[in-house]
């Protein structure tokens, strides 16, 4: 997906089951369809302005979760993990040099 020309963003997956995101800035799909999801962010990914945008791609996030965990000790609002737990919602995490932090 390009944005008026000036960024880029690759689309991974749709993920089925724990997937470590393996890329940083992009949009990291979920296929809830049959399953839940759980999307991993490894610990030399935590760099600051990094971007991932989590997207629930099979529409069943209200009873199929996904679960969105930083490894390597950092936090995620606070927390060890955030959840999507609405049909077709999505969540954009970033890393601010210290945290992570999604909305």
């Amino acid at each position: 997906m390009t944005f008026l020309g000036q960024f880029q963003l690759d689309h991974f997956g749709p993920y089925t089951a724990t997937q470590a995101v393996a890329s940083k800035t992009g949009i990291h799909g979920a296929d809830t369809s049959s399953n839940v999801v759980q999307v991993l962010i490894p610990q030399d990914l935590a760099v600051e302005g990094n971007i991932f945008i989590i997207q629930d791609e099979g529409g069943n996030a209200g009873t199929n979760n996904i679960q969105i965990t930083p490894l390597g000790g950092y936090n995620i609002n606070g927390s060890g993990s955030v959840y999507i737990a609405s049909n077709y919602s999505g969540r954009i995490v970033y890393f601010n040099g210290t945290n992570y932090y999604a909305y």
